[in-house]
Formats: structure tokens, sequence, C-alpha cells
């Protein structure tokens, strides 16, 4: 009884004299940075989803020229200036890359290092204020972001295996023989190409999110050594 007592009473002084570790979603929030203002940003962010759109409005054309829900001739009418569209906002999104390359090489990468080091110093400032908790709890925390993130990574690379399965499959079944195969692997490619996209979005997302989640084990390993490092030299002034 006196045990348990004393154990109780060592855990109860462990929460009162260390803060609590914050959760993920804080953590996220916390390695989240300011979006740096760059020159043409805007209008190549607007270049770039005005051509994601156009792209996808020319897909829903075809797809709906494949269902035999319009004809082809306003396939036609519909496709060919969207393509050409397409194109022009191609050109200038070239035009805006050859600028910021320009801009780039002028000022010597000074902006983009000021941005790792302005990343950097708030990084840092992060795992100080970790380094208050606990150094085991750092240490277990670290360990565990660190496997899901392997394990998040691991099951994007699934997907991008079986996207392309699917499309090695689709090769194949469209060089077989048979007029009854050749349409129903005509009618099964957009379904295939569709679900294919979607588990590349998926498995991109992911990577990106694992990819967080490795930044803050490694931040939180850092937190640890910093706690631990700290107590030994307040062990050793003592």
């Amino acid at each position: 009884m006196l045990e348990a007592h004393s154990a109780r009473a060592s855990n109860m002084i462990d929460k009162d004299q260390y803060p609590e570790i914050p959760s993920t979603r804080i953590l996220l929030l916390r390695i989240k940075r300011p979006k740096q203002v760059i020159p043409l940003s805007k209008a190549e962010n607007y270049v770039v989803g005005s051509m994601v759109a156009l792209f996808l409005l020319s897909l829903g054309c075809m797809a709906l020229l494949k269902a035999d829900q319009i004809t082809q001739q306003a396939a036609k009418v519909i496709v060919l200036p969207l393509t050409g569209i397409i194109m022009l906002l191609g050109l200038v999104f070239f035009v805006i890359q050859v600028i910021q390359l320009f801009l780039l090489f002028r000022h010597g990468f000074n902006n983009m290092a000021d941005r790792v080091d302005a990343s950097a110093d708030a990084d840092s400032a992060l795992a100080e204020d970790l380094s208050h908790c606990n150094t085991q709890h750092l240490d277990q925390r670290s360990k565990l972001l660190e496997q899901e993130s392997k394990l998040l990574t691991r099951r994007a690379g699934l997907a991008s295996a079986a996207t392309a399965i699917s499309a090695l499959i689709i090769n194949l079944l469209s060089t077989g023989n048979g007029d009854k195969a050749a349409q129903w692997v005509s009618d099964a490619k957009l379904l295939i190409t569709c679900c294919s996209l979607g588990l590349l979005a998926g498995a991109v997302i992911v990577i990106i999110f694992a990819g967080k989640l490795e930044k803050i084990s490694t931040l939180l390993k850092l937190a640890s050594e910093r706690g631990s490092q700290r107590k030994l030299e307040r062990e050793m002034a003592n």
C-alpha cells in the first residue's frame, strides 16, 4: 500500500512538474509557416488553377462524348477552344517561371536563404518550448510518430503500385482478342482512370502528411535532447 501510494505521488509530482506535450493537431499548426510573398505568385496560382479547371472541363466533355450524351461536333466546338486557352495559359506560365528564375538569380538566392533561416529559427523556438516537457515522454512520442510516418509512406507506396498495376492490366486487356473484351475494356477505361487518379491524389496527400509527422518527430527528438542536456547541466551545477 505504501509503495503504491508513493508511486501515485511520484506520478502526480511528474505531472505537476512537467507540462503536457501538445497534441499532434496543435503541433501541426505550430510548424505551419506563413507564406512568403513571391513576385507573380498570385498570377501563377490563378494560371495553374485555370489550367486545371479547363483540363477537367475538357475531360468532362470527352466523357460525355464517350457516353453518347453530346455529338462529336459539339464536343469539338467545346474542346478545341479550351485546348487553345490551355496552351495559351501554359505559355503564360512558362513566361512567369522565366521571370521568377531571373529574379532568383538576380537576388543571389538571398530571399530563399532568409526563408530558410526564418523557418529554422521558428523550429528551434518550438523545440525549446517542448524541451520543458518530460524527456521520456518526448522520446516515446517521437518514436510513435516516426513509426506512423513510415507506415503512411508505405501505404502511399502501395497506392502508387496499385495504380501502376491497374494501368498495366488495362494495357494487357486492350491487346486481347475479341470484340466483346475490347468493348468491355473501352467502357471500363474511364472508370479505372478516375480511380487511379483518385489513388494518386490520395497518395500525394498521405505523403505530405507523413512528411509533416516526420518533421514533428524530429523536433520532439531535438527537444528531448535539449531537455536531457539541461537536466545534466543542472545536476552538474548542484
